[in-house]
């Protein structure tokens, strides 16, 4: 053979070690990264949830705050309408639950679902039934509250000397280290939802702001500020 074929077969053999020394870390490399992420696509949770609208009206739209994705429109009565939500590992750290919101007629009603403990899903599948009233988790209308919870917070200088409900709607008070918690029966308290403040012997009616149509919520927040009284959430 040529010397200067020679030379070049020996370094045609060089070269070809020289790529495989970089190609075979890189293929590996490539197949360890395939791997990994279908192990953390495989990891994922998956929850199948629906909506049926047992309301007499058609929901507006349904909102997941957490997720990208939009969320779902316009579901007539008698309609139902699923969405399915992939949970990654991070989103289950800890103890919790996910929320989702139902909008109807310009409000706003509150469900939970996905309660989870560390990684453990309590439920893969949900079914929530929505009704005139509110949201239940089996099909029938849900019940409405028996109690009703005001939690009265004093911002002011002057501490009220009492607050409270007429006696036909009231039904415990109960003294928090941060606020005052008054109980009133739901069906009496919504006829008149007022609440009498004294202060410095003068009286003033507190009105509490609240949809009484939603039975999904029994108790508001409010707070006494130094400019008169303020119902807030």
């Amino acid at each position: 053979m040529f010397p200067a074929a020679a030379r070049s077969l020996n370094f045609g053999k060089g070269l070809a070690k020289f790529c495989m020394f970089f190609t075979v870390p890189a293929r590996t490399l490539f197949f360890l990264i395939l791997t990994f992420s279908f192990a953390s696509c495989s990891r994922q949770e998956k929850i199948e949830l629906s909506i049926i609208n047992r309301s007499a009206s058609k929901i507006d739209s349904v909102i997941f705050p957490f997720r990208k994705e939009k969320g779902m429109h316009a579901i007539d009565p008698g309609q139902t309408k699923s969405v399915t939500i992939f949970l990654a590992p991070e989103q289950l750290k800890g103890e919790g639950l996910f929320t989702f919101y139902i909008y109807q007629n310009g409000k706003q009603y509150l469900g939970t679902y996905g309660f989870h403990d560390w990684g453990h899903l309590e439920a893969n599948n949900y079914a929530f039934y929505f009704f005139d009233n509110g949201i239940n988790v089996k099909d029938d209308p849900p019940e409405q509250p028996r109690e009703f919870s005001i939690f009265v917070v004093d911002r002011s200088s002057v501490a009220a000397d009492s607050i409270r409900a007429k006696p036909e709607s009231a039904i415990r008070v109960i003294r928090l280290s941060t606020c005052l918690k008054i109980v009133v029966d739901f069906a009496k308290f919504r006829k008149d939802p007022v609440l009498k403040v004294s202060r410095n012997g003068i009286a003033k009616d507190l009105h509490i702001d609240h949809d009484w149509t939603n039975w999904n919520t029994a108790q508001e927040i409010i707070y006494i500020n130094e400019d008169g009284l303020v119902a807030g959430k």
